[in-house]
């Protein structure tokens, strides 16, 4: 997922995209910083915790996340199309089984 897919319209701390991506704050700040570069991305001090931020899409970012779910979307359709839905489903079922017995393994 795209960090900025995590970001949404709500908003979001920079630890709560760091745990969503499944990578160190540090890495996620990094991202953000490029994401804020590129002005997809706007921070506001966080109205409860003045040490933290809260992260949003700007107006470019929604735009861009718009555009790129469509993307995602139109790309899922193709694989429907190429292998089934049936078969799509199943594919996506045993990946996340995999996924879920490697990251069991990191809490180990």
């Amino acid at each position: 997922m795209p960090t900025f897919m995590c970001i949404g319209l709500q908003g979001i701390s920079n630890s709560e995209v760091a745990r969503e991506l499944k990578v160190t704050k540090m890495a996620a700040s990094k991202i953000i910083k490029e994401l804020q570069e590129l002005g997809l991305v706007r921070s506001e001090k966080n109205l409860t915790d003045a040490r933290s931020e809260t992260l949003y899409l700007t107006e470019e970012g929604e735009i861009f996340n718009r555009k790129l779910k469509s993307i995602y979307a139109d790309q899922i359709n193709e694989y429907k199309k190429v292998v089934g839905n049936a078969n799509y489903e199943t594919a996506i079922d045993v990946l996340l089984q995999i996924n879920h017995y490697h990251e069991s393994l990191k809490l180990k």
